[in-house]
């Protein structure tokens, strides 16, 4: 059974380990942004991104950032065309191991997230996506998110800029 929780600090080498696995796994390695140093430092502050996880018993299988302050949303943030950037937050670094995909894992996750950012008073919540990678842009228009430009980042990847609104 599938249990999702936030994780800790203590959950670090778990998660990093499904990081690396999920990594390794990419069909496309586009689709998934090189993950910096400096990034990595911020993945268990609790101030700038909350951490799902979902678990099978204590198995780490899958994690999920919201992204709560606008200092790690990265260059996706600027090409957001809304007249108020206040209350936004962001889902990203979605992962689940390859032997548990097909299972709804990412949509618990995702649900949870949802549900957090609404409690934090989060009015929307964006996303990016690669454009080729038909799984997770089809999915994020599934759940409500609307697709509104295509855009490179700085670092030369190609990404979809997805926007869901009126969380309250």
């Amino acid at each position: 059974m599938i249990t999702i929780r936030f994780l800790t600090e203590n959950n670090k080498k778990q998660y990093f380990s499904v990081l690396e696995i999920v990594e390794q796994n990419l069909e496309n390695k586009n689709f998934w942004l090189p993950v910096s140093d400096e990034e990595r430092k911020t993945f268990f502050d609790q101030s700038k991104i909350l951490q799902i996880g979902a678990f099978e018993g204590e198995k780490l299988v899958g994690a999920l950032g919201l992204y709560i302050d606008e200092s790690v949303f990265g260059s996706a943030f600027e090409h957001l065309e809304i007249k108020n950037k206040t209350g936004v937050a962001k889902v990203g670094r979605a992962m689940v191991l390859p032997e548990f995909r097909r299972k709804k894992i990412l949509h618990l996750m995702m649900q949870t997230a949802l549900e957090k950012a609404k409690s934090l008073n989060f009015n929307c919540v964006f996303a990016i996506a690669h454009p080729q990678n038909i799984a997770s842009c089809s999915y994020l228009k599934k759940i409500g998110f609307k697709a509104l430009k295509t855009f490179t980042t700085p670092n030369g990847y190609l990404r979809n800029l997805y926007f869901l609104d009126n969380l309250n």
